[in-house]
């Protein structure tokens, strides 16, 4: 590689083979090694085409058949059922790897890089290939194979995946195919309509393709035996026979193709093709074409039919001294009314079956002017070739009552001069004015692509009469051209002699006399056939070097703009006013038109074909406008513009219409419209929605920043595709290009200047807040290590865990308790720390500003909490206010196997536990009811004043039953005090302590009452009659006073013993 880089010179002349295209580099891939510039070296499927014979290596041999390799780049697969005529179950011995095998391309598929070969020796031998429908005849002998068999028939598949059908009772016969096999076939009947093939496997009264004129397409890769292509020139013709419509002439054609089985010393024979020329095209002048008709009718005897002249092998022919060309490869010498391309005898007529088939010869002109275009590459064989606006040499086919059909070059690639197109004055019968055979120049007025038609115009002398001539065809030059037509932004034009023109609508005005965000209309004073000045700005390099040539026609690159018609500019400067993808930069100041408006967009052109869009944003800063382009913006218009960014490989160019700085207006503080693209999640870096901007420049907007208050929702509330006004608080980055964003406000405050409430107001740094001040903000994540909270664009605070709720709330809950942008009101500041801009919150009722930490706890406290996780050997409870666990064991949960761990689930409240052992940031607490004797019993003295204070109210308000009658609304809400006061005092069973009685005031019993306990009412009574009395007056029962009437158990009786003494010794005390 050094060595060849080294033999290398920039500029010089290399010979290279294409070998692809990288569409990402926009290159091609090119080879110069010797084997890759060989003819026969294939390095693409486009080089191959169907029926084409190759000679490839078998690379690998699979059990569905074998890979064939033509060359270094291009391998293909023969099928297993195309190995041999015969299908075979496996892949044959004698076919090895590296071994050489001969094959035909049965299909090429480019798309999918894919190619199929058959090896079977029928096909391979087979020196006709039927590769295309127009190639089939009635009775011709074809050989294919069969693909498919179904209750209808067979189908016999050719190249190129052509098809015929063979009847279901053909395949009753013995000599019937199986499936995979080669076979050949007679075509019965060829519907061209629906492209159908009728097969039988009669051969009888078969004919080969040879002698029905059959050749292989012009895509099959062989060409015709008789070598009669259209704009083919042929020598060597000998006149045989003079009709009453031309001449049957006799030429050399192409040797014939040596056989495979013919040996390698065998002579090759001159093979002679029979071709017809029509009277008309004996000469371009009619009466030179008449004499010569009479001088060859002399010389071959006379005029004869062509029924008689079906075989002049044999007859001494007169030899014409001029060259012909091909104008069709088959034509019907017995019609030439008829179009060369349809065989009436190819149609489909069923009814006539004798009808008698007339072999088709090559058709042949001998008109200098055709000749001409066969030798300059002017004639033309496809209608692609065809070019508006273009004149060729021509001649009449046929003539009607509407016309003439003219033709240029092939005879089939026919189009219509209508009578006004003939001549210049009034025509009434075409005629009279026009001949067939009648040599024309023909100017192409119109193509229709769809049709493959075309309109031509045979007063081209007369059309031209008051166009002006070109002097000079150099770059800068004056011309003055007629306007033809106005096409698009494009103002076709032409002048004497072929030439013709194009002025864009951007060439028409100057850039400097154009004022931004202004257009103008230069299309409106064009007018159809008026004259126009202008200079050239580009020469087409194909008429530097046919400046002479007959019939060309150059077309010019014209510029109109005031500026460049000045004399003695250099060529330069036009140059330079000539826009093309290279020349086109960032920055520059370009003349746009408008072409279209479309989905929102304004597409504009810059020059012909050359296109730009410009998005609504860079069109105006008007919101009316921007909501309605269609009625500002106006095809043809031109506006003075500024690439914004241009790409010449990818083809994009943006352009805006608001002036070379709109994107410089994009500092602080600056007030712009901006189209919402994309409403984001807010999680992460808080970012709600993003926005276009002028400039191609992009925004993006904080969620604190959508709303002055505080919105629930705030994103909902937004609708893409809309404009807003956006207000800038930190402008681009200038060294991020294109990646470069805007951070935006849509704020009322920021944009219209609106007064901020207090609490609206967006903290940006940590020491603009204080501990216990009250703040909101935007969730923008939430794990377990708390919620964090953005409370403007640029101050983020956290909530943990311990601080979001009075209740435990469970570390893979907060995500979804907490979503991104939910709407934190009101949390409390309760630690800062300015040097790191941290801001720890609380939604706690009361903040977090009095936490107990492990420091503040000893042995002994009571604390409470809530049950934080339950294990099978004790509860773990967080203390309230801290973020102290503790573990209470099970041995400490209860007094007895009453009450167990299952009796308590997470987040129940724990309303008394004592700390019993601490080791460092390790704290045990106990819950057993025995743990808090002392304390209960505190409580219930003082529980006990609070009743007694409570009996001697009501004893004071207690009146005489005889005065006083309790109604029943008073009763009840007697009694439910009674109820509540109850209630407030009772304590838990297990705590073992007996609790004194209250007196019962006898009006609330009743004599029978069954209600009570005997107990209280006898207390009741003495307390009433004064038998006993307390000395401050409270009634007194002893239990022991209390027979009971019934039998108890032995458990019964050592409790009553016990306390029967407890009552002796009360008894004692009190005397």
């Amino acid at each position: 590689q050094e060595k060849a880089s080294e033999a290398l010179d920039i500029g010089s002349s290399l010979e290279c083979r294409v070998l692809g295209y990288n569409y990402l580099e926009g290159a091609l891939i090119l080879t110069r090694r010797a084997y890759d510039l060989q003819e026969d070296t294939l390095v693409s499927l486009t080089e191959l085409s169907p029926g084409q014979l190759v000679v490839g290596t078998v690379s690998r041999i699979t059990e569905f058949g074998v890979f064939v390799k033509l060359s270094e780049y291009v391998s293909g697969l023969v099928h297993l059922r195309h190995l041999t005529d015969v299908p075979l179950a496996s892949v044959s011995k004698r076919i090895q790897v590296d071994s050489k095998l001969k094959c035909r391309v049965l299909r090429i598929t480019p798309e999918k890089r894919q190619l199929s070969l058959t090896a079977k020796k029928s096909l391979v031998k087979d020196d006709f290939q039927f590769t295309a429908f127009e190639q089939a005849r009635r009775d011709m002998l074809v050989t294919g194979f069969v693909s498919n068999v179904q209750s209808y028939g067979a189908i016999v598949t050719f190249y190129d995946q052509m098809f015929g059908l063979l009847p279901a009772k053909e395949m009753e016969l013995d000599e019937a195919p199986a499936l995979g096999m080669a076979v050949k076939v007679r075509i019965t009947n060829v519907n061209r309509k629906r492209q159908r093939l009728a097969l039988s496997l009669d051969l009888a009264s078969g004919k080969s393709p040879e002698e029905l004129g059959a050749t292989p397409s012009a895509g099959s890769g062989a060409r015709p035996r008789h070598g009669a292509f259209p704009g083919q020139i042929v020598s060597e013709l000998e006149a045989v026979r003079c009709t009453q419509d031309g001449v049957l002439v006799r030429f050399k054609g192409p040797p014939a193709k040596k056989s495979e089985d013919e040996e390698a010393g065998a002579e090759q024979k001159d093979v002679f093709m029979r071709g017809f020329i029509p009277k008309g095209h004996l000469s371009d002048e009619a009466e030179v074409a008449e004499k010569r008709h009479k001088k060859l009718a002399k010389q071959l005897g006379g005029i004869k039919d062509f029924d008689k002249a079906s075989d002049d092998s044999e007859v001494t022919g007169v030899k014409v001294e001029d060259e012909g060309v091909v104008l069709s490869r088959r034509f019907n010498p017995a019609g030439i009314e008829k179009d060369a391309e349809v065989d009436k005898d190819e149609k489909e007529d069923e009814k006539d079956e004798k009808k008698k088939h007339i072999p088709l010869i090559a058709l042949l002109s001998l008109k200098p002017s055709m000749h001409s275009a066969a030798q300059d590459g002017s004639f033309v064989t496809e209608f692609e070739g065809l070019e508006e606006s273009r004149f060729y040499a021509g001649y009449i086919k046929d003539v009607r009552d509407f016309g003439a059909l003219v033709s240029v070059g092939a005879w089939r690639l026919s189009g219509l001069a209508n009578k006004g197109q003939l001549t210049d004055h009034f025509v009434e019968k075409p005629e009279e004015e026009v001949t067939v055979g009648q040599s024309v120049r023909v100017l192409i007025a119109k193509l229709d692509t769809e049709r493959k038609r075309f309109k031509a115009d045979l007063r081209p002398e007369g059309s031209a009469k008051n166009e002006p001539a070109v002097l000079r065809k150099e770059v800068g030059a004056p011309v003055k051209m007629t306007v033809q037509s106005i096409r698009g932004l494009d103002i076709i034009c032409s002048a004497k002699g072929g030439i013709r023109g194009h002025v864009h609508v951007t060439q028409l005005v100057d850039i400097d006399s154009l004022e931004a965000g202004k257009g103008l209309e230069p299309l409106e004073t064009i007018e159809t056939k008026s004259m126009i000045d202008a200079r050239i700005m580009q020469v087409p390099k194909s008429s530097e070097s046919t400046e002479g040539a007959k019939n060309k026609i150059t077309h010019l690159e014209l510029t109109s703009r005031p500026s460049l018609m000045k004399d003695g500019l250099p060529a330069s400067d036009y140059e330079a006013a000539a826009v093309r993808w290279k020349t086109i930069k960032k920055g520059a100041q370009v003349a746009a038109a408008v072409a279209e408006v479309r989905k929102g967009i304004l597409w504009m052109e810059v020059a012909g074909g050359l296109r730009g869009r410009v998005v609504p944003l860079d069109a105006s800063t008007d919101l009316t406008v921007l909501n309605s382009l269609p009625e500002h913006y106006q095809v043809g218009q031109v506006y003075k513009a500024h690439v914004l960014h241009s790409s010449s490989a990818k083809k994009q160019l943006d352009l805006s219409l608001l002036g070379a700085d709109s994107t410089s207006v994009l500092c602080k503080g600056a007030k712009v419209l901006a189209r919402l693209e994309k409403v984001e999640g807010v999680t992460g870096k808080g970012v709600a929605a993003f926005f276009q901007l002028p400039g191609r420049a992009r925004g993006f907007v904080h969620i604190t920043e959508l709303f002055d208050f505080w919105a629930q929702h705030p994103r909902k509330r937004l609708q893409p595709k809309t404009f807003y006004e956006v207000s800038v608080l930190t402008p681009a980055d200038p060294d991020a290009g294109d990646n470069a964003r805007v951070e935006l406000s849509i704020r009322a405050s920021a944009v219209f200047g609106r007064k901020e409430a207090a609490e609206e107001k967006r903290p940006m740094k940590a020491d603009e807040l204080q501990v216990g001040q009250k703040v909101s903000g935007y969730v923008v994540n939430a794990n377990d290590k708390g919620v964090f909270v953005a409370l403007s664009r640029t101050l983020t605070g956290r909530i943990r865990l311990k601080a979001l709720s009075e209740r435990v709330i469970q570390r893979d809950a907060v995500a979804k308790l907490h979503p991104p942008g939910e709407l934190i009101k009101d949390a409390t500041v309760v630690e800062i720390d300015a040097e790191s801009g941290r801001v720890e919150l609380s939604l706690r009722k009361g903040g977090d500003c009095d936490i107990l930490t492990i420091e503040q706890i000893s042995v002994g406290d009571i604390v409470t909490g809530r049950v934080k996780k339950v294990e099978k050997y004790g509860l773990f409870v967080r203390l309230d206010g801290s973020s102290v666990d503790g573990l209470v064991h099970i041995s400490e949960v209860s007094d007895n196997a009453s009450v167990s761990l299952d009796s308590y689930k997470v987040g129940d409240r724990i309303q008394r536990a004592k700390v019993l052992k601490m080791e460092g940031t390790k704290v045990w607490f106990g819950i057993k009811p025995s743990l808090f004797d002392g304390e209960m019993e505190d409580e219930e003295d003082e529980d006990d004043e609070d009743e007694d204070e409570d009996v001697e109210m009501e004893a004071v308000e207690e009146k005489p039953k005889s005065k006083t009658q309790n109604t029943p609304e008073k009763t009840k809400k007697s009694a439910a005090k009674k109820s509540a006061k109850a209630e407030e005092t009772e304590e838990p069973a297990a705590s073992g302590k007996k609790r004194k009685n209250a007196p019962v005031p006898l009006e609330k019993l009743g004599a029978d009452s069954d209600d009570e306990a005997p107990w209280q009412r006898a207390a009741a009574v003495a307390g009433l009659t004064g038998k006993q009395a307390s000395a401050d007056g409270e009634a007194s029962f002893v239990f022991a006073d209390f027979k009971a009437s019934v039998e108890s158990s032995d458990e019964d009786e050592g409790q009553d013993d016990e306390d029967d003494e407890d009552d002796k010794a009360g008894k004692s005390k009190l005397s």
